[in-house]
């Protein structure tokens, strides 16, 4: 195992985790093993979850949550169907999103850099209506472990779902080889 994206500290857990080898560490241990290692000590900048319905009930709260008073509310006017959909959000100069396909690559983090009445302006000069911001982008509160595959997630990472019956060791290992600091 080559050591790409983390520090020495993550590198060494999953080392240690033998996700998917014969001598894997059973899940229990590891994800005890993990909460020593690596406590939450203050709130993420993005959580990693295993369902679409849990990542749209974060997405949504956080966003609500963190919007100054001055943020743009988006509505998505549309029926909601599908796990990816766009769905209503509130912008603001400085809001990370992710693009999910089209004009803004899909796992690209995107920061909006002006929001109006009638568009949205991203880092890179990227100017759009507000309906092409909700078919490009998805707020990047949480995201899925499915969609994080490929991704490096800077600032704080929540591994979330540990308790759920569908966590397994590959989503400790993917979610920890996502961060790139163990702080």
């Amino acid at each position: 195992m080559e050591n790409k994206r983390s520090d020495a500290r993550i590198f060494n857990f999953l080392s240690w985790l033998r996700a998917g080898e014969p001598e894997q560490v059973p899940l229990a241990e590891a994800v005890e093993a993990a909460r020593r290692e690596f406590p939450r000590k203050v709130l993420p900048d993005v959580r990693l979850v295993i369902s679409h319905a849990h990542r749209i009930r974060i997405n949504e709260a956080t966003n609500r949550r963190e919007a100054p008073r001055d943020a743009v509310l988006i509505e998505y006017k549309e029926e909601a169907t599908g796990t990816n959909a766009p769905r209503t959000m509130r912008v603001w100069p400085g809001l990370k999103l992710v693009g999910a396909g089209g004009k803004v690559d899909k796992g690209v983090f995107v920061k909006v850099v002006a929001s109006s009445a009638d568009s949205v302006e991203l880092g890179g000069g990227l100017r759009f209506s507000h309906a092409e911001l909700l078919r490009h982008t998805r707020l990047r509160h949480a995201v899925t472990y499915a969609s994080c595959q490929g991704l490096t997630l800077r600032g704080r990472v929540w591994l979330c779902d540990a308790g759920t019956q569908h966590f397994d060791p590959r989503h400790l290992y993917v979610g920890c080889s996502r961060a790139t600091a163990a702080e």
